[in-house]
């Protein structure tokens, strides 16, 4: 019994398609994708002796930069690591003043946050809103 005639085109093609694939000797690298600093605007509230905070996860190494933009009161704003779930900010760096304070550090890839606190000079409550960058 013999083979029909047109099966051997398509056995052909398949194999001259495998030997095509296997004769480069060029490696191949992977592309990478440039990427920048991500920016995210924080706003709240926050009451007469009250803190509020932010975590945040940064992909690489680079700057963590925090700006109070806008505030009704003076208010404290801090970068540091969170403790553990919804309970706070271990803060790393952190100053009282009023809108258009930023702060730096330098920062490898992980868990950051961000915490904004009333020390002394909210009334009532306070409005703030906070810019975040980080790579």
């Amino acid at each position: 019994m013999t083979m029909p005639r047109y099966r051997h085109p398509v056995l052909l093609c398949a194999v001259a398609v495998f030997a095509a694939a296997c004769g480069s000797d060029t490696p191949t690298t992977p592309s990478t994708a440039a990427t920048s600093p991500a920016t995210e605007t924080w706003t709240g509230i926050v009451g007469p002796g009250g803190t509020a905070s932010r975590s945040f996860e940064t992909t690489l190494a680079g700057t963590v930069t925090v700006t109070l933009t806008a505030s009704d009161a003076a208010l404290g704003l801090g970068i540091g690591v969170p403790r553990s779930v919804n309970a706070g900010c271990r803060l790393t760096v952190s100053q009282v003043d009023v809108a258009g304070l930023a702060l730096s550090i330098p920062a490898n890839a992980g868990s950051y946050c961000v915490q904004i606190f009333d020390d002394g000079a909210v009334v009532k409550q306070a409005s703030f809103s906070v810019q975040i960058g980080h790579p």
